[in-house]
């Protein structure tokens, strides 16, 4: 892994999973720069996940006991990954390739895409912290059977704007052929 800690360093790798899907499909092209970590929310995050690497979106950054931390999770994913300890950051997605097309991310569209995706996540984690919350003082004794459903329809609330946003973006971004 010392090969993925060279900072500066590009590297292309394919996509696989389901973690990011729609913005992020199987085979698409991702190309990181090593040691580069934007700390804007709604960046795609390259980072050591058990013996391989995995490509989140940043939620936001800030510090935990002295550390530097972010919070990432996969636009897919029903919640926030824990934090991620700055041993196992690599670097940042720059450029997407798909199919014979390449997409550079750091274009205004693409950023303003990323944060607005950032914050519905962030908002639908927040929302779910305090209904959960709100539900152990209201109802301390009873289980949380009924939250399932609740939890269902606030995951749902928050992944249709993002397809709609994912799908919008790659039908209208600039790309360059290959």
């Amino acid at each position: 892994m010392t090969h993925w800690a060279a900072v500066g360093r590009r590297s292309t790798f394919p996509m696989a999973g389901r973690s990011m899907w729609p913005f992020l499909r199987e085979g698409d092209q991702v190309t990181v720069v090593h040691g580069d970590y934007s700390h804007r929310p709604g960046t795609l995050i390259v980072y050591r996940h058990g013996d391989g690497l995995a490509v989140h979106r940043l939620l936001r950054a800030f510090t935990l006991h002295g550390e530097p931390v972010m919070l990432l999770r996969g636009d897919n994913n029903a919640r926030p990954d824990p934090p991620l300890h700055q041993e196992r950051w690599v670097g940042r997605v720059v450029a997407i390739q798909r199919g014979n097309q390449v997409y550079h991310v750091d274009s205004p569209l693409w950023v303003g895409a990323g944060w607005l995706i950032a914050f519905l996540g962030r908002m639908t984690a927040t929302l779910e912290g305090w209904v959960s919350a709100g539900r152990r003082r209201l109802f301390p004794n009873r289980p949380a059977e009924g939250l399932g459903r609740l939890h269902q329809v606030m995951l749902l609330m928050s992944r249709l704007p993002i397809r709609l946003i994912t799908f919008v973006l790659w039908k209208v971004a600039p790309h360059a052929r290959v």
